[in-house]
């Protein structure tokens, strides 16, 4: 099962959990991407404290990592350019 960083409540770094995650398929036009690295970066720590940059803060339980890459994943219908955007050179 994959994996996440979540946050249940706002507070210090403590507040972040590692735990599995269940992530659904694909909706209309999205794309699910199996990541290889991912990143907690500014606006993560932001949103642990419950400060809204660039993004509001969604309620919780919310997931952090904004910054990630990965390969493969799966599409859904209605996705015509995932291979455009995504694929390597």
């Amino acid at each position: 099962m994959p994996k996440a960083q979540v946050i249940h409540k706002k507070g210090p770094p403590s507040c972040m959990q590692w735990e599995e995650w269940n992530v659904p398929d694909p909706s209309f036009g999205e794309v699910r991407i199996k990541h290889t690295a991912i990143g907690v970066n500014y606006a993560d720590t932001y949103h642990r404290a419950g400060i809204s940059h660039p993004w509001p803060v969604p309620e919780e339980p919310v997931v952090i990592g904004f910054e990630g890459v990965g390969n493969g994943g799966s599409t859904s219908l209605g996705n015509t350019s995932v291979g455009k955007l995504f694929r390597n050179p």
